[in-house]
């Protein structure tokens, strides 16, 4: 059984369908020199699409049964702006025929979920301060432009004068 639930970045993106849209990463191609590239992009975005849709990007808990034995697993799936990876951040198996199994399989589940918040909430903030810090640069580049464009037009008018 898979109990897929939307945390973090998800979870708030899922929820404010009237925001402003934030952009996480920005790649450019040549069309004609990196088409092949473009292509695995896009299906990369597309496979990216499919987890966050399915509830498995970000942190997420997987619970399977299997002959009496109950696996508990939390794994962290993100996409760097290159590549989708996904690691196991914790794992542990449960005796169904263990009296205790119930208090300490919920326990453990408790802490994972809470864990893969937090987690989730550490990614979505560096999302959002990586947006930021590319605003400010995508601002500054732009007033430093617009401070060459101008600085062209005022030699220019100087050199007419002359």
């Amino acid at each position: 059984m898979r109990r897929a639930e939307h945390h973090g970045v998800i979870r708030r993106l899922r929820d404010r369908r009237d925001d402003p849209v934030t952009v996480l990463f920005r790649r450019t191609f040549r069309p004609m020199l990196e088409l092949d590239q473009l292509e695995r992009y896009a299906a990369d975005l597309e496979e990216v699409a499919r987890h966050a849709n399915a509830g498995t990007l970000g942190c997420f808990v997987d619970k399977r049964s299997q002959q009496g034995i109950v696996e508990i697993r939390l794994y962290e799936r993100w996409f760097d702006g290159r590549e989708l990876r996904c690691d196991e951040l914790a794992h542990r198996e449960f005796d169904a025929s263990d009296p205790d199994t119930l208090v300490a399989s919920s326990e453990f589940l408790a802490e994972l979920e809470e864990w893969a918040e937090r987690q989730s909430d550490q990614r979505e903030t560096s999302y959002l301060e990586a947006s930021v810090e590319d605003a400010d640069r995508q601002q500054r580049a732009l007033e430093q432009a617009s401070a060459g464009d101008e600085l062209a037009r005022i030699l220019d008018s100087v050199d007419r004068r002359a």
